[in-house]
């Protein structure tokens, strides 16, 4: 299996695997979404290929803390093809997270996943990976900006 940095080329499979996270778009707005963070020093997009094929995606942001000093990492979408569950591609793509947000001094790594049943395992595998659920230590609200509830 390779890790490495998404390209332009790669919004088909990409968007292949959102899709199979339960967030549908299309090659064209994922290609400006890799363009973008091809682009910006603040995110990544990671692929993992098995026999040249896409087989997971991370995308992660670099985030400065105003009130101290440092930064965090924050993972937006973590997904591995259905074929390849199970088979380590996650904690690879978790592994190289890390070490792109250390390298890029931050000091704290945010992965947040839905409480659905579904996402169970993946809950199971990133308190494997050393991830605590901070859930209950913090409040953590959102406002939608478009107007929708």
């Amino acid at each position: 299996m390779k890790i490495r940095e998404a390209r332009i080329d790669d919004d088909a499979e990409a968007a292949r695997l959102l899709g199979e996270l339960g967030y549908p778009s299309t090659a064209d707005e994922v290609r400006g979404r890799i363009s973008r963070a091809i682009t910006s020093k603040s995110t990544g997009v990671l692929l993992a290929e098995r026999n040249k094929k896409v087989v997971g995606l991370a995308a992660f942001h670099y985030i400065p803390y105003f009130a101290v000093m440092g930064a965090f990492c924050r993972v937006t979408a973590l997904v591995v093809g259905e074929s390849e569950r199970r088979t380590g591609v996650a904690n690879a793509l978790m592994a190289a997270v890390e070490s792109a947000a250390a390298r890029s001094g931050c000091d704290l790594i945010e992965n947040t996943s839905g409480k659905r049943s579904e996402r169970a395992a993946a809950h199971h595998r990133y308190e494997k990976l050393g991830y605590h659920d901070t859930s209950a230590e913090a409040a953590r609200y959102w406002k939608r900006l478009d107007g929708r509830a």
